[in-house]
């Protein structure tokens, strides 16, 4: 559902009558507020898509998986920036540049939580393999010693 969101994000704008003086956020209209969210909504979906492919990269293959992943935390922060950005009024009581540490720094925060949360299912998905190939191991070598017991 996420992705579907994301990558149907940037039409949304069009079932929005133009020239409508609905202002959202500092925007004249809500179909200029979709179209500036959905633009930079795909991106942080396709940030998040981006984690989850990351996790099927092989662990013999370390440092691109953690080149990747430095990557893709900065890709992800980008996109969080223009999606805090579009949701700041533009009639703000502080000077621009709070905002954009307040942005900056909660964009890197934020990339880096999500980057912990994929990092955490990875490790609870390999744990699982883990004892899964483990009792399958255990449960073959109990048959083979049932079977040479049943020979004997």
């Amino acid at each position: 559902m996420f992705s579907l969101s994301a990558i149907t994000a940037p039409f949304w704008h069009i079932f929005f009558e133009k020239g409508a003086d609905d202002g959202l956020f500092g925007f004249s209209s809500t179909r200029s507020f979709l179209y500036t969210f959905g633009t930079h909504y795909i991106l942080f979906g396709l940030s998040m898509f981006t984690f989850w492919v990351i996790g099927f990269i092989p662990d013999k293959n370390l440092s691109v998986k953690r080149l990747s992943d430095m990557i893709n935390i900065l890709f992800c922060s980008v996109a969080l920036y223009y999606l805090f950005y579009v949701f700041i009024d533009s009639n703000s009581p502080y000077p621009d540049y709070v905002y954009e540490i307040a942005n900056i720094t909660c964009s890197l925060f934020i990339s880096f939580l999500i980057f912990k949360l994929f990092n955490n299912y990875r490790i609870k998905r390999l744990q699982e393999k883990k004892e899964a190939d483990e009792f399958v191991e255990n449960a073959f070598s109990f048959i083979n010693e049932v079977n040479k017991s049943l020979i004997q």
